[in-house]
This record gives structure tokens, C-alpha cells and sequence, in this order.
């Protein structure tokens, strides 16, 4: 049974700082770790290079360990570029976000432009077009968090992201959101 329904629309900024909360959730730690992990290792091979200069696996070692924790910095700022230009693509889609007892889901409404029509791919005379399917994801999943904003709610989880503007939406929807974030956070 359905408990809760409403249409929200792509909020470019908030999708945006709702993408840095996601890596801070899900990714900071496992950046700590690694980046600890490979500073010891580069701190050992500083060590073998101090006593024995010439020791050039040593220094290949340092180059790679140092490299390896560049890369883990470096790669969501990459990620966060390319997630930038997509949302570009998706700036005038909007969503409809369902509340059920075990589960919610969001389905994307496609922006109806000048007669374009998307082909599912098939060469036929009917009228079948794709859609995207929509989300779906429950609410007893493990790697569910979510986050109550000034500006907007954030549901996250290891495969999905929703980002929902809090001006989207009538009082009542706003505070049943309130609810289920906190029912997320508590669980």
C-alpha cells in the first residue's frame, strides 16, 4: 500500500553537494584506510631508501605507493567532474518518489520536447517506446543512510542516489520525509 506520493524536480546544486554527502557516506572511510595503509608502506620504503640509496626497488615502491594514494584523492574529483556534465543532461527531467511500508521508488518523468520521441530500438510500426524503469529500494537495506538538509532530503545507498528539494514539496509530504529519514537513521 502506498503511503506517500509526490513529483519533485533536478535541482542542479543540490544534486550536487548531495554527490559530495554520498562519497563522504560511502567513500571517506575507505579513502582513510588505504591512504594509511600506503603511507606506511611509503614510510617503510623511505626507510630502506635512507639506509641503502642505491636500492632501486625501494624507490619503484615509494613511486607507486605515493601514486596509489594521488589516485585515491584525485579520483572523486574526476568522478565528480564527469557526475557535473551528466547532470547537465538530466537538468529538466523531474521524478516521482513513492512511499510504500518496506520499500520506496523513484521513477523519472522524461521531458516531452519538440515531437522527439525516444526508440526502444526496434524497427517497428507501433508506438513502443522505452522509459527508464524506475528505482526501487528497501528500506531494511544495510548500506541505507539518509540526510535531512536545510534546502533538501537525501536518500543514499551503495547503487542509488535521491536527491529531494525540500520546496518540491507541500508541508505534509516535507514532514513524512522528516519521518522516514529518521526512521532510516535509527534503524
Amino acid at each position: 500500500m502506498e503511503k506517500l506520493s509526490f513529483k519533485f524536480s533536478h535541482n542542479h546544486d543540490f544534486w550536487i553537494e548531495g554527490y559530495d554527502t554520498y562519497i563522504r557516506l560511502y567513500r571517506r572511510k575507505r579513502q582513510i584506510i588505504f591512504t594509511v595503509l600506503f603511507a606506511v608502506l611509503a614510510a617503510m620504503f623511505i626507510e630502506q631508501i635512507i639506509v641503502d640509496p642505491e636500492y632501486g626497488m625501494g624507490w619503484l615502491c615509494l613511486g607507486i605507493s605515493l601514486f596509489i594514494i594521488l589516485v585515491n584523492w584525485l579520483n572523486p574529483v574526476f568522478e565528480r567532474k564527469h557526475v557535473i556534465a551528466a547532470l547537465e543532461e538530466i537538468k529538466n527531467d523531474s521524478y516521482v518518489f513513492r512511499l510504500y511500508e518496506h520499500n520506496y521508488s523513484v521513477e523519472t518523468i522524461l521531458p516531452q520536447s519538440d515531437g522527439e520521441q525516444i526508440s526502444d530500438g526496434e524497427d517497428s510500426d507501433d508506438a513502443s517506446y522505452s522509459k527508464i524503469p524506475k528505482t526501487v529500494t528497501e528500506l531494511d537495506d544495510k548500506s541505507l543512510k539518509a540526510v535531512e538538509k536545510e534546502e533538501y532530503f537525501g536518500l543514499f545507498s551503495a547503487k542509488t542516489m535521491c536527491i529531494i528539494p525540500k520546496a518540491d514539496l507541500l508541508p505534509s509530504d516535507c514532514e513524512m520525509v522528516s519521518e522516514l529519514v529518521k526512521k532510516i537513521n535509527n534503524k
